[in-house]
């Protein structure tokens, strides 16, 4: 059963369901970063296409000033810019430039190295030690260095006139340890631990353009 759990979850995790979305010449394919919805389209789908992730259908929400998934329409545009260009777009480079650059950079690492780690489970019992590559740990550990780094910065942050959300702190807060813990072969048998990265990492990104917004 476990085995078939962990098959399952990697499925969902590397293959995007609604694949004319990829192939939309309007789309992500041709970096225009606006896509058109069209029946039988949804956040989940487009999110994981765009940003290798479904929950990123929040922030998706979140840019786009859509308050309920239900409420989309064939035909409407949805804006879909890099996290670096949304940041900028937001308004939160203007009060954290410096810490959102790390904690994107380090997104970055993680997102390179999600493949390998999902990889690397397969076939394997739960809990059972894993061999990770050197590169990916090496990663992974430079990842975790470059958010305790932002968050001891935007710890400053408040000096400047600006209150950090303490959700962003506390999501952020998490996340080091556990990116140390994949760099050293962890393995949880089912893959929630590499989810709950990408959760957290997305609910900080989000706390932050919200953070952005109040403070404009």
């Amino acid at each position: 059963m476990n085995q078939i759990l962990m098959v399952l979850f990697t499925l969902v995790m590397l293959i995007p369901i609604h694949l004319s979305y990829a192939d939309n010449k309007e789309g992500v394919a041709n970096q225009l970063n606006v896509y058109t919805l069209k029946s039988g389209d949804t956040l989940w789908d487009i999110a994981r296409t765009r940003y290798g992730n479904r929950h990123y259908s929040s922030i998706v929400m979140t840019h786009n000033n859509i308050t309920a998934s239900h409420k989309l329409n064939i035909g409407m545009a949805i804006k879909l810019p890099g996290l670096d260009t949304l940041m900028e777009k937001e308004g939160v480079n203007r009060i954290a430039k410096e810490e959102m650059e790390l904690i994107l950079s380090a997104n970055t690492l993680f997102l390179s190295n999600v493949h390998i780690l999902v990889n690397a489970r397969k076939g394997t019992r739960r809990q059972q030690p894993l061999e990770i590559p050197d590169a990916t740990s090496k990663d992974l550990i430079v990842a975790a260095n470059k958010l305790d780094q932002a968050i001891e910065k935007l710890s400053n942050v408040k000096s400047r006139g600006h209150e950090v959300p303490k959700s962003m702190i506390l999501q952020l807060s998490k996340i080091p340890d556990e990116l140390k813990k994949l760099a050293a072969g962890s393995n949880d048998g089912y893959g929630y631990d590499i989810d709950m990265i990408h959760q957290r990492m997305i609910r900080a990104i989000n706390n932050a353009i919200h953070w952005s917004r109040e403070e404009s």
